[in-house]
């Protein structure tokens, strides 16, 4: 950290310095500075923002990736390191110096995506780079209030390495690292406004969740009571109610204990299939299946075993991992994990269950077809293409419809297929298919709908 005492004309001296020395070099170091600080001071000067400009800022101002560009990339960076020598300090001389820095721009004179790829390893492994904690998690894109939040916790754990707090060469630092972002954040917003830097990043996130679509205005009111309601996150159901949608995962942890051997397709082996679908009643037929590809339940659950750490492979064998065998003990855990699996990878799929959890929220029985042409007409609405062309209603039906089977089979919905009935004087009815939420669905919406309203943002 550089000297709280030192001043603009402290820093103006040094660059004078530098230009008697070399004239190139001290132009360099005022453009350095005035990069770094727009002109504002020391004060405006981190470590974070130091490493920031270095590896980020200072390789894309140009386009072009070649050895000229890398060139005066390096002749900066060295130009900043001789700034810092002069000031005074080590640590900023050292980054500047580093073999981090040399690798970052080295790669970005190969290629753009090579210098992004550089840039966020050494974002990711710096010591004063906000780390992701076990209830929060930063966004690619976010607000200024967020933004603000992340300079608290940089300025934190900078604060942190001075005074010997944090040492990134000992082992478990990591940890260190995350208490203090979680403290910081839990610290009080020093302009009284009633909030800690978290909660002010959670209220940011939910307002921009109540406003990013065109809606009209009484579903923006309803959005906002959601967002209000579900800032906080839901108490956890009790295990009585979590214990059936786990029980699958739990079933297949207990029987790949002592693991079991696939076929050669990488398929569970067929005696592992037929104690299933007569476990689970996932089987109609008279003839039973003759591979967990005729079963469309048990593929699932085997693939979600394997996402969420359940299981593991290797070779032709498969066994349930340490942490998969806590299922039946350690709800608190797997609960959300399994609410959660594939929240964030699909931003369509997202939107669907959005609606999804939103339709059934109240927990009456629904039409599955109006349901369906509700979301489509949402979704058609927000403007979703497929291939450059809006996606129609059709394709709109058919990605509910893959939506909501998984939570089928976890017990999170009731789906009542529609069925044709005959009656004696030979008229014909028809049923429709209807769709509710269980205990357990009505608890998996609110906490996938908190993550949703309060979770990091990748996207605009």
């Amino acid at each position: 950290m550089l000297d709280p005492t030192a001043t603009e004309e402290d820093v103006q001296k040094a660059i004078a310095g530098l230009a008697a020395d070399d004239a190139t070099v001290g132009q360099e170091a005022a453009g350095v500075w005035m990069s770094l600080t727009a002109g504002e001071g020391p004060s405006m000067l981190s470590l974070a923002g130091l490493q920031n400009w270095l590896w980020w800022l200072l390789p894309k101002r140009w386009h072009a990736h070649d050895e000229e560009h890398h060139g005066y990339w390096a002749a900066s960076a060295d130009a900043a390191a001789q700034l810092f020598d002069r000031l005074g300090d080590v640590t900023y001389a050292e980054v500047c110096r580093s073999e981090t820095t040399a690798t970052v721009l080295a790669a970005w004179g190969h290629s753009r995506s090579k210098g992004l790829a550089a840039t966020r390893k050494a974002l990711k492994a710096s010591p004063v780079s906000p780390p992701d904690i076990d209830d929060f998690a930063w966004g690619q894109v976010f607000g200024l209030g967020e933004s603000t939040a992340r300079d608290v916790v940089e300025e934190a754990l900078e604060q942190a390495i001075v005074d010997g707090d944090l040492d990134p060469t000992k082992p478990r630092w990591r940890k260190v690292a995350a208490r203090i972002c979680a403290d910081t954040l839990d610290n009080r917003h020093p302009g009284d406004i009633g909030q800690n830097w978290r909660s002010l990043v959670l209220s940011e996130r939910a307002e921009h969740w109540v406003t990013r679509l065109p809606v009209p205005d009484h579903q923006r009111d309803s959005r906002q009571a959601i967002a209000k309601q579900l800032i906080s996150a839901p108490p956890r159901p009790p295990d009585d109610i979590t214990a059936g949608p786990l029980g699958p995962l739990k079933w297949l942890a207990d029987a790949c204990v002592e693991g079991v051997t696939l076929t050669a397709s990488g398929y569970l082996p067929r005696s592992l299939v037929l104690d299933a679908v007569n476990t689970h009643n996932w089987w109609k037929w008279d003839k039973p299946p003759h591979s967990e590809a005729d079963v469309y339940e048990l593929e699932l659950v085997h693939k979600a075993a394997r996402q969420l750490g359940v299981l593991r492979r290797r070779g032709k064998t498969l066994t349930t991992t340490k942490a998969g065998q806590t299922i039946g003990s350690d709800q608190e855990l797997w609960w959300p994990r399994l609410v959660m699996l594939g929240h964030g990878k699909v931003v369509y799929r997202d939107a669907i269950f959005e609606k999804l959890c939103l339709t059934l929220a109240d927990g009456a029985i629904h039409d599955v077809d109006h349901v369906a042409a509700t979301v489509a007409a949402e979704l058609a609405i927000e403007g979703w293409q497929t291939n450059g062309q809006p996606t129609d209603a059709t394709q709109h039906r058919r990605s509910l419809y893959l939506a909501f089977n998984p939570w089928r089979i976890w017990g999170f919905v009731d789906l009542q297929r529609g069925r044709q009935e005959t009656a004696p004087a030979g008229s014909r009815t028809v049923n429709q298919s209807t769709i509710a939420a269980t205990p357990a669905g009505k608890a998996a919406g609110a906490l996938w709908l908190h993550r949703q309203i309060t979770g990091p943002r990748d996207h605009i």
